[in-house]
């Protein structure tokens, strides 16, 4: 095919045909494809779930110990900048019997240490950003320890 002309005729049958292809699937690769789609949607989840426990937390405060010091605050930092922490146990030890207010972000807890000086708080999912405190405050002065275990949470 040349130029056409100014004022020519053209025919429509000298047009090249346009073929399309059938869009329509068979139902069985449809099936198939709806179905690795909804495998994938689960295994990133999966992939998630493993990211955000990966990177252990292990925050710990000690007061005195070595140095005979006593103090009746402990302040522990956060051991991650950017990242939320996911808190699981939290172990507190100081003199025997002793109360003790502890908190953690917005919660606020009044407990005392047992016979032999310590206090568990397991199992606990607890959810602390750099900004939150985690603050322990002795009735009294003493040898007190405050450790924060768990993991960062990346999901957020």
């Amino acid at each position: 095919m040349g130029k056409i002309q100014p004022g020519a005729r053209i025919d429509p049958r000298m047009t090249p045909k346009v073929v399309t292809p059938d869009l329509e699937m068979e139902p069985g690769q449809k099936f198939m494809l709806i179905a690795l789609a909804q495998i994938r949607r689960e295994l990133q989840l999966v992939g998630r779930k493993l990211v955000s426990t990966y990177k252990r937390v292990d925050e710990y405060q000690i007061v005195g110990g070595y140095a005979g010091d006593s103090t009746a605050i402990v302040e522990v930092q956060p051991q991650f900048d950017t990242i939320a922490e996911m808190i699981e146990s939290v172990l507190i030890t100081g003199p025997v019997s002793t109360a003790f207010t502890v908190q953690l972000g917005d919660r606020n807890w009044t407990l005392t240490t047992n016979t032999t000086g310590l206090a568990v708080i397991a199992p606990v999912g607890i959810m602390l950003t750099r900004n939150d405190r985690r603050l322990l405050t002795g009735a009294s002065a003493g040898n007190w320890t405050l450790e924060l275990m768990g993991h960062a949470d990346e999901r957020y």
